[in-house]
């Protein structure tokens, strides 16, 4: 068959193949989710940050009010937090427990320079910071602060901004003043571990209500009725992101919303995830939405639609109450409320380090690559966020919010990086469990973000990541991360004409011959597959897919690929039926593959209709070896990501995206010039 190639099918094809791929591999995160809906169908339809964060570094002077205590930064995590000053969507981002089993499970190993430069700039942070620990644990304090102590910023002139901030007291006083780690995070220049003069600085308030009014937790994440609450704001949230200030209809209720994710793969997480960073970002403030929500932000839209639209329609919240217990009422209140979705000005973006669960199930420890020093323990909504042993703490950028004297990770993780997450080295690995350990022991975990449950505590919060809107397909505003290509990457169609291809050599002609005598697995046209109309599970057998391990030979030293059957738009299960090995891993030959191909084909008695290759021009030379062979079609699916052999993805959505796109332009180039050779008028079908 000649090359046929429609963009959303083979976008949409790459990003199901990531995921599927992802969850071939074991799971190294441990999801316990459930499907979880408070409201029944009638109820679907869906009808400033205030501080500008960051403060002048003044250390210079003699007297300061405060400074930030310096960090050592380990090299690969300088580039995480310069990555996290950008969009906050993109890279490695999915949603959910999904994200779990899929992102998580990409564990890629560091190349021995890398992991040589980290272990230096461990070991250095290391030697520096542990004589200061053992002396905190074994001095006796003095003055008004000891460690463990909660304190709010006051009296400051220089630094008036950070009046107000909350945090807790994590070393020994030094010339009166005390090292503090604030609650919220700063840009990531920022160490978020600052040294403060013991006179501006006081003691938090108790909190007085009840522990029983905290929202209970089980096995890391939040009790049923308290995440099916949280669940259903943040889908709603995602509903009115896409249809009020997108004008996307398609995601206008949460049915709509369901079928999307259950029918659109990775590809479909990817824009879920997207919306939700973008609800965030547009939370006080429509930006340049404004003309089309009548000024109104998100919270104001979400606030009327949870209060008033879906009330009015399913007369009044006594009766949605008496249909879920509890439930609705609780999302009523909450919109209003600090400690809740009315306090979500307040939040945490940031670049963590995912320790692992709390034994007790309350919750995981995370740490911020900023400062490691602080330890937050946070909870899911549908599912804990837990790391199996023996895997190391790895890196991830997330959001969290308050709800009920608990800190919510809002179900979406984006790595530093495309491919797989930084992964700490054994010495990184073990600082990170210490500081979890000795925070731990000093009673310095941050759960809670206590200036919300205070009476006179600030409503302030921190400064998220800049907006950064593209024009859409239409000369709108557009969803960041999914619309245009990014600064330095590959625009579709620069590569060029392919490249002309030698006539098969004679083992290629054998293996062609091979696997042309069988037939292929009933498959319709291709090119007419895309989320709303996925392949059928007996399409998706012929649907197989030829994955190296490793795309350096650092990373796979012995060449291994694997194949798996089953890989379609929309998501399928893998399975493994078969490998190949290459000599040179970052060079596959056709041959090799081919090689593969046709063992399997006569094995399985029947020929793939689609065919996925990790490698760009052997993608072509396949392309060009099956062109007469009808009902077959290859494409490539280029997943190689800085630190693996290759350069970085697209935006948003599966990674890549542009490169694929240019690849498909090649290939339609080259069936359109050997179809002028032929004199042919169309693709052969």
């Amino acid at each position: 068959m000649g090359f046929s190639f429609s963009d959303p099918i083979f976008a949409a094809l790459a990003a199901a193949i990531t995921l599927v791929l992802a969850v071939f591999v074991h799971s190294v995160m441990r999801p316990s989710s459930k499907k979880r809906e408070i409201v029944d169908k009638s109820t679907r339809e869906m009808g400033n940050l205030i501080d500008t964060g960051g403060w002048e570094d003044d250390k210079d002077e003699e007297d300061d009010e405060v400074f930030e205590v310096e960090q050592e930064m380990e090299p690969l995590t300088q580039a995480a937090a310069a990555v996290a000053e950008g969009q906050g969507l993109g890279g490695g981002a999915m949603t959910d427990s999904a994200t779990i089993a899929a992102i998580n499970s990409s564990w890629g190993d560091k190349d021995d320079n890398a992991v040589k430069k980290q272990r230096e700039a461990d070991e250095a942070a290391a030697a520096e910071q542990q004589a200061e620990e053992d002396e905190d644990d074994e001095t006796e304090e003095e003055g008004p602060f000891k460690i463990g102590d909660r304190v709010v910023m006051a009296g400051l002139k220089k630094a008036a901004h950070l009046n107000g901030r909350h945090g807790i007291i994590s070393g020994r006083s030094r010339d009166h003043r005390y090292p503090v780690d604030l609650d919220l995070m700063d840009p990531p220049t920022k160490t978020n571990r600052i040294s403060v003069k013991a006179d501006n600085l006081k003691a938090e308030a108790t909190i007085d209500f009840d522990e029983g009014y905290r929202a209970a937790v089980k096995d890391g994440h939040l009790e049923e009725r308290h995440g099916q609450v949280v669940a259903f704001i943040f889908d709603t949230m995602q509903c009115l992101v896409a249809a009020q200030f997108l004008g996307d209809p398609s995601l206008g209720t949460l049915s709509d919303l369901y079928k999307f994710r259950q029918s659109g793969g990775p590809q479909a997480m990817a824009k879920c995830n997207a919306l939700q960073g973008s609800a965030w970002s547009l939370w006080t403030d429509p930006g340049p939405f404004a003309p089309r929500t009548q000024g109104k932000s998100v919270y104001d839209r979400l606030k009327y639609t949870l209060q008033q639209s879906v009330v009015e329609q399913n007369g009044g919240v006594d009766k949605l109450d008496a249909k879920h217990p509890g439930g609705y009422r609780l999302i009523f209140d909450a919109m209003d409320d600090a400690k809740a979705a009315g306090g979500w000005q307040v939040r945490l973006h940031g670049t963590f380090w995912v320790v692992g669960l709390d034994e007790d199930g309350q919750g995981t420890y995370i740490v911020p690559d900023n400062n490691r020093s602080a330890v937050y323990r946070i909870v899911g909504h549908r599912a804990a966020l837990q790391i199996k042993d023996p895997k190391p703490p790895s890196l991830f950028r997330m959001t969290l919010v308050p709800w009920y004297g608990r800190i919510v990770w809002d179900g979406s993780l984006e790595t530093t990086r495309q491919g797989p997450p930084v992964a700490a080295t054994p010495e990184m690995a073990e600082r990170l469990r210490k500081s979890v350990e000795r925070a731990k022991r000093q009673g310095r975990v941050i759960d809670r973000l206590a200036q919300l449950e205070l009476p006179d505590g600030s409503r302030k919060g921190v400064q998220a990541p800049p907006l950064r809107i593209r024009p859409n397909a239409n000369g709108g505003p557009g969803v960041p991360g999914m619309m245009g290509p990014k600064a330095g990457f590959e625009p579709p169609g620069k590569r060029g004409p392919p490249k002309p291809q030698p006539e098969p050599t004679d083992q290629e002609k054998k293996l062609i011959a091979k696997i042309a005598t069988l037939p292929p697995v009933p498959c319709r046209d291709p090119r007419t597959f895309g989320p709303q109309n996925p392949p059928t599970l007996k399409e998706r057998e012929g649907h197989w897919v030829l994955q190296r391990k490793g795309f350096t030979k650092a990373m796979n030293p012995k060449g291994e690929g694997v194949v798996l059957k089953g890989v379609g738009v929309g998501g399928g299960t893998p399975t493994p039926i078969g490998s190949f090995i290459c000599r040179d891993v970052e060079k596959p030959t056709s041959v090799e593959l081919l090689v593969a191909l046709a063992t399997l084909a006569v094995k399985e008695k029947k020929r793939p209709s689609m065919v996925g290759v990790d490698e760009m021009e052997v993608a072509e030379r396949l392309g060009f070896l099956f062109k007469d062979i009808p009902q077959t079609v290859v494409f490539a699916f280029v997943q190689k990501g800085p630190g693996q052999g290759g350069g970085p993805g697209g935006p948003g959505g599966p990674p890549n995206a542009m490169q694929r796109a240019a690849m498909q332009q090649r290939m339609a180039a080259m069936v359109q010039q050997r179809q002028r050779a032929n004199g042919s008028a169309g693709p052969q079908q």
